[in-house]
């Protein structure tokens, strides 16, 4: 699968030959919601693409993409929302028949009661699409930027997880059963029955697919006592093996114990390399 990315801070309009904002996937899934689909109201600048115009019941607004993706592949997007009376920001993985899918939703007003928070609902997870589903995280705000990011792995399991401006875990789910895709990604909005209707808005910064996870980049090591230890930049869910050798110039790399699943966006290990004056290590990804 091919990289896709979009970075909408350098954006002056939607770029139409990776994205739509009409299609029978998006019909399609708003009838799933049983609401009307509108056009979303977007602008761009310097702080990304803005993204308005659901503000009454029973509404549903995205950006489609043109492309469809093959897992294995890792999501990656980064939201603001600066108003919230229903869902402020979703994002949908959705199979051309709407039989494959995933939601990430973002129920960012308070006065929502047990709807508020960031919730995951997805394929074969037993609740139908009007569940928001399984809660990601509790407490989320307005105007506090998150990263959603979601890895699938070729067999369809999927894992979420959801980072802070700073890059702290806020939330991770893992082992779900989303699908094997084909893909379209959608970036949304939702109302459904609100307490009080109202305006949503949401600023999306960017968003990138990769295949398989990031390459992941190493800390430098530190040594102590002959232990050194090993930390790398990794995406929750996804599986990597350290390795190392004694001579760039040689082959092959040998494994350093047994691969690693990540739970976190930074994973740590350790070596004890008594006998061998010097080492070279590298990580790579499993899956």
């Amino acid at each position: 699968m091919a990289q896709s990315s979009d970075d909408f801070t350098t954006d002056s309009g939607l770029n139409a030959s990776q994205w739509t904002t009409t299609s029978g996937q998006l019909t399609g899934l708003a009838a799933k919601f049983n609401s009307v689909l509108i056009a979303p109201t977007l602008s761009f600048g310097g702080a990304g693409m803005n993204f308005s115009g659901v503000n009454a019941s029973n509404e549903l607004a995205g950006v489609q993409s043109i492309a469809e993706f093959q897992p294995p592949f890792t999501l990656t997007t980064r939201v603001t929302a600066s108003q919230a009376h229903g869902n402020a920001y979703e994002v949908f993985l959705v199979s051309g028949d709407l039989a494959q899918w995933m939601a990430v939703s973002g129920n960012l007003n308070p006065g929502n009661g047990s709807f508020f928070g960031v919730w995951v609902n997805y394929d074969n997870s037993g609740l139908p699409f009007l569940s928001l589903g399984n809660n990601l995280y509790s407490d989320p705000s307005t105007n506090s930027p998150c990263t959603v990011q979601i890895f699938i792995e070729d067999t369809g399991i999927a894992t979420v997880s959801l980072y802070s401006s700073n890059g702290a875990m806020l939330g991770v789910q893992s082992g779900l059963n989303v699908g094997a895709g084909l893909f379209y990604l959608i970036l949304g909005q939702r109302e459904g029955g609100p307490r009080v209707a109202g305006a949503n808005v949401a600023t999306w910064k960017n968003v990138s697919m990769v295949p398989l996870a990031p390459p992941p980049v190493l800390a430098p090591i530190t040594c102590n006592s002959g232990m050194l230890t090993l930390s790398w930049s990794t995406v929750a869910g996804a599986t990597y093996q350290v390795q190392f050798t004694t001579d760039l110039s040689s082959l092959p790399w040998t494994d350093l114990g047994s691969s690693i699943t990540a739970s976190t966006s930074l994973t740590t290990t350790t070596d004890f390399p008594v006998s061998d004056q010097q080492r070279f290590y590298r990580v790579v990804v499993v899956y």
